[in-house]
């Protein structure tokens, strides 16, 4: 593996899997017999996943979260959309994929739909709940990195593929972790290997993570995060149907509807440029304003600058948490998040004394 390789799978999956909340899929065609597959070590499929090319796709995507979270209120989890809605319960997507122009995700609620598409230079993103859309331009000039990483920090919805989950969990490994391969996995019907992710530290909720990556493609299909103590997964995304046919052009052609109302995004990838998160290791978020990270491996913490929450009490916040000390605390099986009252924001996968030290450290 290269040392740019080695690079991009620096970086934990936790921090990730707490900013976004990675939520993952049941299993597919559970009851089909298992493969028979040829055995391939975990270097050779890593670097075959790395290697993918599969430019032309389309199917459907179930995501389950079992967090063991409150039942949230009505109003959010009749939505189908939004990061509350997302952090419980059971959900669908319709993904669709021409090449690294043109991609298009739909989740489907209930009540509403909230559909993502890019296309060329234009990126859509339209709420059927609040009939809004937003529209950001990319440079023409933007590189291949810029594009990674407006994918990369793109709304929840095109966070809960099972590619974008399968990239952010392989970042987690490292000399913390032990990797395995299975070759007994079968998702929408078709032979798959799985990458088994193991920490080597007591320091985290996660169990294992397991990538199930397809035996013909080397296209991630299914991403699973277990919690210590449990044989289910807690967060699961995966396809329940694929075509590795090209998509319609038309599918990736957006029409405003009739009477929504339109903002541009000036966000940071609009005009290409990628924000960048400085080295705060002898500072912390709230001296400078920016995130940063506290520790390393599957027991990192992601820290938000003060008021990157609203910190006042409200029912939702005390029905979800519970109080410490330092603030707000929200423990999950997998996720803990400490708010504390200057609205600073402390989460990772890992042990809720983990998150109250990095507050007070």
């Amino acid at each position: 593996m290269t040392d740019a390789a080695a690079r991009r799978w620096a970086v934990p999956a936790v921090v990730v899997l707490a900013a976004v909340g990675l939520v993952v899929a049941p299993h597919a065609a559970a009851a089909s017999p298992h493969p028979s597959l040829p055995s391939r070590t975990p270097a050779a499929l890593l670097a075959a996943v790395e290697q993918a090319n599969v430019e032309h796709f389309s199917g459907t995507v179930r995501t389950v979260a079992n967090l063991g979270l409150p039942q949230l209120p009505d109003r959010f989890s009749a939505s189908g959309s939004g990061l509350q809605a997302l952090l419980a319960g059971t959900h669908e997507l319709r993904v669709w994929a021409d090449g690294p122009d043109r991609q298009r995700v739909a989740l489907l609620g209930d009540l509403a739909e909230t559909d993502v598409t890019h296309n060329g230079s234009d990126i859509w993103t339209y709420s059927s709940q609040t009939n809004t859309v937003t529209h950001q331009t990319l440079s023409p000039h933007k590189t291949d990195a810029t594009h990674a990483h407006t994918v990369d920090s793109g709304p929840p919805e095109q966070q809960l593929t099972p590619q974008a989950q399968a990239d952010k969990a392989l970042k987690a490994i490292d000399p913390t972790t032990t990797v395995s391969v299975d070759r007994t996995a079968r998702v929408a019907g078709r032979p798959a290997y799985q990458l088994v992710l193991t920490p080597r530290t007591s320091k985290t909720l996660i169990r294992s993570v397991r990538i199930a990556v397809d035996a013909a493609t080397s296209l991630p299909l299914r991403v699973q995060v277990f919690a210590i103590g449990s044989s289910k997964p807690a967060l699961q995304t995966g396809f329940t149907r694929i075509s590795f046919r090209r998509p319609a052009a038309s599918l990736f052609r957006f029409t405003v509807p009739a009477g929504a109302k339109v903002s541009a995004d000036s966000g940071p990838s609009a005009n290409g440029n990628s924000a960048v998160v400085p080295d705060n290791s002898s500072g912390s978020a709230h001296a400078t304003g920016e995130p940063r990270t506290v520790g390393t491996g599957w027991a990192t913490i992601l820290e938000l600058p003060s008021g990157s929450v609203d910190a006042r009490p409200t029912s939702m916040l005390n029905r979800m948490t519970t109080p410490v000390p330092e603030g707000r605390l929200l423990r999950t099986r997998l996720l803990t998040a400490l708010i504390t009252s200057d609205g600073r924001v402390f989460l990772g996968a890992v042990p809720a004394a983990a998150v109250e030290h990095a507050a007070t450290a």
